[in-house]
């Protein structure tokens, strides 16, 4: 219980210190208050104005550069507190002759860069505010090495709050992977973020996407991963990596050490000194020891593997430090993008991706006034109720989650309070809950996103006798495709697990939960063409030596597709770690569909099971509904799921008049399928193509081992030989009827690429 409250106070007197300030009038962001000049503003430099043509209202502020030349304006009214997260979000846009360099924004130690907009465009960045080392933080907003002018207007700066993605208890921020037994932890400076859950503190500044090392400066990093309650994983196999984009000089060097008591507060102290005692009574202070693991002195990347003896440590903790080479005049100087740890865990049952989720908090302010009692600290309210969201789940992923609200009654009577939870603006309301005088209490809110998409959430938690608005928390997140939950159909439910069914086109993955939408599966398809569905076993326990049977499909009047017209096939999982764009998502894709040929197991740790099963309407059956069973058995479980086909009155044409070209590359199917020849390759490929020509689509180029052969022979007339023999014998094969592709990409050996 001392813990618990031990860890309650620290909270607490985080959000005390983080005290969060109301967007204020002194901030003047849109601009309008002023004589001869922006109230609360000062202009670095060179040339800029207050303008009189503001995106709402009547003024905004630019600044203008001359190619060469770097200049801003200044907040003189906002300060930044060291350690502390701000969201800060503002308007755009550069004149149209406007070239070259970048538009700055942030402050003047985590800058951020944007590319000119010509129209007034909305920006967003959120970081946190180093620690000082005796340069004043400031809010900026300027242009670096452009030539025209540079416009903003309505600056809004907030103080915000992380709070971290949960799974069953463990927690995992952005750039946070757990992959079987391996632990993953990659800065995520390419997403502009000088933040997240295992950076622990920093001196360095922040530029874009990389810190920046100039004198004495240092990122310290905090390691440690587990479920709530239970301690942390023991670690192993430790390796450090560091990436240094930029170097002029010093030394980055590169230091860990482990199992350190946690440290609350904004700047943590050195490691903590324990003291030991020797011969006539005196005392010595130990500090301990950083372990050196290496260093940087150049433009590259280095990866350590930390000794055998911090095997078995549960926190760790490795800090980058910049310092002068030995005999070196020039204080240090160098950038660093990139920053990887990886460890083993003593749990291999685990897939999850971490993720940070930014809380705007109102009231954004509680006055503490500091007395001997309760907790150490007696906490006199002013009108506000102090709580803080402990968790949100994790949103991204999609279906059901939970939010859970910390509350601290500070007054001397009991606080009955009703929470409610709004995702999108559609609210549902909690049943109100007590709290005792000078206590503390977690309310645990369930909400859902299952669409795909931009969302944003908000707990508020009502005041039970006034309905007075004792506090509001908001945050937003997007849920990726992937975790799209909002679709499928329930068809039953038993101890084992549970069944349900989607339509083709669906990703489903691993984590998708069960519809609450009931239909018999039912899928429709005119004859010839193929109609793929898809079962999913969502299992509660694991199922071993599941093996899939599916009948003869018949109709009320005779009518009958064969079993063998039926393909079914297991939707396999690819690890994706590095997403291609922002729609993706690190994760667990849907994506091959390896052949249900043999018995296998489903895992009930790993989530849902897919099946894919493609109906292939033979040209000569008659139009009507067609019935059978998929048959289901495991060791000790069986079930028997009906299905119904409806074949419409017509068919589908042999030909197709759908021009397709499906980007395909033959020596990647060499390389994946380990193929060593030529003869090899082409068995392979014709597998393929086969697959290509059900589904009715055509590849670039169908015969990559037989192109045009073309020769430029040394004749007097210039004349250049073309020999189409082995090109034709294969286009007569892949245009004929058994593939009938449309299309072709023509290469010409010699003469570059064609279409």
């Amino acid at each position: 219980m001392k813990a618990r409250k031990s860890s309650i106070l620290a909270a607490v007197l985080t959000l005390v210190a983080c005290r969060a300030t109301p967007e204020q009038d002194i901030l003047n962001g849109s601009f309008e208050k002023g004589r001869g000049g922006p109230a609360g503003w000062q202009l670095s430099g060179d040339v800029g104005a207050w303008e009189e043509e503001g995106r709402t209202g009547s003024r905004c502020i630019s600044v203008t550069g001359d190619g060469t030349s770097s200049n801003h304006w200044k907040c003189s009214s906002e300060e930044l507190q060291p350690g502390a997260v701000y969201r800060i979000d503002f308007w755009t846009k550069s004149s149209p002759d406007a070239t070259g360099g970048n538009v700055i924004s942030g402050s003047n130690r985590c800058n951020f860069d944007w590319r000119h907009a010509k129209e007034w465009t909305h920006r967003s960045i959120i970081f946190k505010a180093p620690v000082w080392r005796g340069i004043e933080p400031f809010l900026r907003l300027g242009q670096w090495r452009t030539k025209g002018k540079v416009y903003f207007d309505d600056i809004r700066v907030r103080k915000i709050y992380l709070v971290h993605a949960e799974f069953d208890g463990i927690a995992l921020g952005e750039g946070e992977t757990i992959r079987d037994d391996r632990y993953e932890f990659i800065a995520p400076l390419n997403k502009g973020l000088n933040w997240a859950r295992a950076i622990d503190w920093c001196t360095a500044d922040f530029n874009s996407n990389r810190w920046l090392f100039d004198g004495d400066t240092e990122v310290m990093f905090r390691h440690w991963v587990g479920p709530r309650g239970a301690g942390p994983f023991r670690l192993s196999n430790v390796r450090v990596k560091v990436t240094v984009s930029h170097y002029v000089a010093g030394r980055c060097v590169v230091e860990a050490r482990s199992d350190q008591e946690n440290w609350t507060g904004l700047v943590p102290p050195p490691p903590p000194p324990h003291q030991e005692t020797h011969g006539a009574g005196q005392t010595e202070v130990i500090l301990p020891r950083w372990t050196r693991l290496g260093e940087i002195d150049g433009m590259r990347s280095a990866e350590f593997c930390l000794p055998s003896d911090f095997d078995g440590s549960q926190k760790m903790w490795v800090r980058l430090v910049g310092k002068k080479k030995q005999g070196e005049a020039k204080s240090p100087s160098f950038q660093v993008h990139g920053y990887r740890f990886s460890a083993n865990i003593d749990d291999e049952s685990l897939n999850l991706t971490g993720a940070t989720y930014a809380v705007h908090r109102q009231p954004e302010d509680f006055e503490p006034r500091a007395k001997s009692t309760w907790l150490g600290l007696r906490l006199v309210p002013v009108q506000e109720l102090p709580a803080f969201i402990e968790s949100v789940g994790a949103p991204s992923l999609g279906g059901t989650n939970a939010v859970r609200v910390v509350v601290i009654n500070m007054l001397n009577r009991p606080l009955r309070f009703t929470p409610t939870v709004s995702v999108d603006g559609d609210s549902e309301s909690f049943p109100s809950q007590w709290l005792s005088p000078r206590a503390h209490g977690t309310a645990a809110l369930s909400y859902r996103a299952p669409r795909a998409g931009e969302h944003w959430a908000t707990v508020t938690l009502l005041d039970g006798e006034t309905s007075e608005v004792l506090y509001t928390g908001t945050w937003d997140y997007r849920v990726p495709p992937l975790y799209d939950s909002d679709f499928g159909y329930a068809i039953t439910s038993d101890v084992n697990c549970d069944l349900w069914w989607a339509e083709a086109p669906y990703k489903i993955s691993r984590r998708c939960p069960t519809p609450e939408k009931r239909r018999p599966i039912t899928i429709a398809a005119a004859k010839g063409e193929y109609e793929p569905f898809q079962l999913v076993i969502a299992p509660k326990r694991d199922l071993r030596g599941l093996r899939v049977k599916v009948s003869d499909l018949r109709s009320a009047v005779g009518g009958r597709i064969p079993a063998n017209a039926v393909e079914a096939c297991r939707v396999g999982y690819v690890n994706v770690t590095h997403p291609t764009d922002e729609i993706g998502c690190a994760g667990e894709w849907p994506d091959p569909l390896p052949p249900l040929d043999k018995p296998f197991d489903i895992v009930a740790e790993r989530g849902v099971q897919p099946l894919w099963l493609t109906v292939h309407v033979p040209r000569d059956v008659a139009a009507g509904e067609y019935r059978g069973t998929i048959d289901l058995a495991a060791d000790d479980w069986n079930a028997s799921v009906p299905f119904t086909v409806r074949v419409w009155d017509f068919e589908i044409p042999r030909e197709n008049h759908l021009r397709t070209a499906f980007g395909f590359s033959h020596g990647n199917v060499r390389r994946y399928h380990n193929l060593e020849s030529d003869e090899e390759l082409r068995q392979v490929l014709d597998l393929y193509f086969k697959n290509f020509a059900e589904h009715r689509i055509s590849p670039y180029n169908f015969a990559p081992l037989d192109p045009v052969q073309i020769e430029f022979p040394e004749t007097p007339d210039g004349s250049v030989n073309l020999d189409f023999s082995r090109f034709d014998e294969q286009a007569e094969k892949y245009f004929g009827p058994d593939y009938r592709f449309t299309t072709h990409r023509l290469p010409l050996r010699g003469m570059g690429g064609g279409t």
